[in-house]
């Protein structure tokens, strides 16, 4: 899934536009971002603003979290997390040699 400061709605419609396979969670107000340790604040004089860094957090399948990319490129990233998600996954034993 993803995540993003956007609306459920606008968040429903980027997923339909996009044909994402996944879901777009709202964090409007920053509360899963901030557990994650991804909300970056940029300050310019009194003002500040804070959004979420584009980040991916790979989970296994026990729940824990494997892998955290911060500050992601798009170009490649998805290549670098299937290897990482195929590399957690359980080797196949080979069952008992047929006699």
């Amino acid at each position: 899934m993803g995540a993003s400061r956007d609306s459920v709605e606008s968040n429903r419609h980027s997923t339909q536009r996009l044909s994402l396979p996944f879901a777009l969670l709202s964090d409007r107000d920053g509360t899963l971002g901030k557990a994650l340790g991804v909300v970056r604040t940029l300050r310019v004089g009194a003002w500040s603003v804070e959004f979420l860094r584009r980040s991916t957090v790979l989970a296994g399948t026990d729940g824990l979290i494997a892998a955290v990319w911060s500050d992601v490129k798009i170009r490649g990233h998805a290549r670098e997390v299937l290897a990482a998600a195929l590399a957690l996954r359980t080797p196949v034993r080979p069952g008992p040699s047929a006699r």
